[in-house]
């Protein structure tokens, strides 16, 4: 199974360690395949600086050691093409997921 994390989830889990959702997140790492947007990254490496200065070596420290496929995030969207959301910032998650084909984000 295919699995995408969102940003929120990623800064939970490998920041602040030690919770229930990072055991989760591990047990995800270990059983699934786990999928990463390029705009993921992006974005965390912006919270991270910006937010959490004091945490970027954790942060560094936790990509290095996640075991991830990386899926190219378009830079433009046909929002037509995709199914109606909410929150339209979303649209470039939801299209790296399904063209990277996840089956749970």
């Amino acid at each position: 199974m295919r699995v995408m994390r969102d940003t929120n989830i990623l800064i939970s889990a490998g920041l602040f360690g030690g919770t229930r959702l990072a055991e989760l997140t591990q047990e995800i790492v270990d059983n699934f395949t786990v999928v990463l947007s390029s705009q993921i990254i992006e974005e965390l490496e912006m919270v991270v600086e910006g937010k959490f200065p004091h945490k970027k070596s954790a942060f560094d420290k936790l990509l290095a050691k996640l075991s991830f496929e990386m899926a190219f995030t378009p830079l433009e969207i046909d929002l037509d093409i995709f199914p109606k959301i909410r929150d339209k910032k979303d649209y470039p998650i939801l299209a790296s997921a399904i063209i990277a084909d996840v089956d749970v984000l």
